[in-house]
């Protein structure tokens, strides 16, 4: 008769052999999303819905789904053929952290959390921006629950702060883009090199 431990080890290997046996796959919630996202046929929009319908049904964490989003940005720097499939990832979880904003945590011990998601819109931004897709970096750098964007994210994050400047002024909105840098307490950093230019240009 196997022993206790033995049969500890064999039934997770039972359960896979009987899944492969009917065709079955363990259910990925994430991985779905960023399929859906990278699909043609899908994109940002949709991998949101199924974000936040796995989130609702208690599936995926959006910390977990922020952590995937950012290494797909990241891979995408040095493989540009994943670039649109990872921001609209990064873009979906930025929709779906909107949608479920009501339910978030917003106490000061979750900054951390907002901070992450911040960075996210930062970096997808960044990624869209540098492959020239200008309208997509727009819909991302300033994306997500407006709880991100207090005063104490902009002054850590000067690079986001002026990228968002450079792409609203890029849009457009140069006009915004000045209001909200001067508005800041604190300007440092890439951000009031570009208040600076962007200033000078008036």
């Amino acid at each position: 008769m196997p022993s206790l431990h033995a049969s500890a080890v064999l039934r997770p290997l039972l359960i896979a052999a009987l899944l492969l046996m009917n065709g079955c796959k363990p259910r990925d919630p994430l991985g779905n999303v960023g399929a859906i996202a990278a699909s043609p046929t899908g994109g940002r929009v949709a991998a949101a819905g199924e974000l936040v319908r796995a989130f609702n049904a208690k599936e995926v964490l959006l910390s977990d789904a922020i952590d995937a989003s950012f290494a797909a940005v990241e891979l995408a720097e040095t493989d540009p053929t994943s670039s649109l499939a990872a921001t609209a990832y990064a873009g979906a979880v930025l929709d779906a952290a909107l949608a479920v904003e009501g339910v978030l945590p917003k106490d000061g011990e979750f900054e951390i959390f907002w901070f992450r998601l911040g960075g996210l819109a930062f970096k997808a931004a960044e990624e869209a921006f540098a492959r020239g897709r200008l309208v997509e970096a727009r819909s991302l750098v300033l994306a997500g629950p407006d709880r991100w964007q207090n005063e104490s994210y902009w002054r850590r994050h000067s690079a986001h702060d002026a990228l968002a400047a450079v792409i609203l002024a890029q849009s457009g909105e140069g006009g915004e883009a000045l209001r909200r840098l001067g508005s800041r307490a604190d300007l440092d950093g890439p951000a009031l090199d570009v208040y600076e230019q962007l200033g000078k240009r008036r």
